[in-house]
């Protein structure tokens, strides 16, 4: 008999010890889910030069994202609003509209300050020499969708007037490399400096 109590205690120790490990999950996810695209590339990497890097790659595709608003919320009611489910370890349960507006604009909310923070940076530098160099490697692909090349920017930059006609493609990549670390520390602040 001391068994079996020992058994149900443990059982309900073991349940208790789960259901809060869980919620703590679920609590973690939620605050994660909450900051911004900048503040969780912050959390998750100290190397600021590459997550600099990743953020300028993405801009124009979250310029496009957030360019017409009431497109960005028409997107959260799109086809049926029943397929959208909240999942948590003990539940699963459809979210009113109100909260799914809500989640919407958060979200929003929290693109357009990442898309202010990394236009921030842009403005931070754009009297700097190589400026062009950014928009050329990050922003204006190829007719195949693909990056330019460093040779291939270096050729961009010989037609303007201000470059030589054959600046060498370590010149072009010092210059990037300068200037992706200044906006590195306008979006990330002084720890990207160190």
């Amino acid at each position: 008999m001391d068994k079996e109590i020992d058994k149900e205690i443990l059982n309900i120790i073991t349940e208790t010890a789960n259901q809060a490990a869980a919620a703590t999950v679920d609590e973690a996810i939620e605050k994660m889910s909450s900051f911004s695209w900048i503040e969780r590339i912050k959390a998750l990497s100290n190397d600021y030069f590459v997550s600099t890097e990743k953020l300028l790659y993405a801009y124009p595709a979250l310029q496009s994202h957030l360019e017409h608003e009431d497109e960005y919320f028409d997107m959260a009611f799109h086809g049926s609003s029943s397929s959208i489910v909240k999942f948590s370890k003990f539940k699963i349960s459809k979210p009113e509209e109100e909260q799914i507006l809500k989640d919407r604009k958060e979200s929003y909310n929290r693109s357009k300050s990442d898309l202010e923070k990394i236009e921030e940076a842009l403005d931070s530098i754009k009297n700097e020499k190589g400026y062009e160099i950014i928009s050329l490697r990050y922003f204006v692909n190829k007719k195949d969708g693909n990056t330019r090349t460093w040779r291939e920017v270096a050729e961009e930059l010989g037609k303007l007037d201000k470059y030589p006609d054959d600046i060498a493609e370590s010149t072009i990549r010092k210059y990037k490399n300068r200037l992706v670390r200044k906006m590195a520390v306008v979006i990330f602040g002084s720890d990207a400096g160190k």
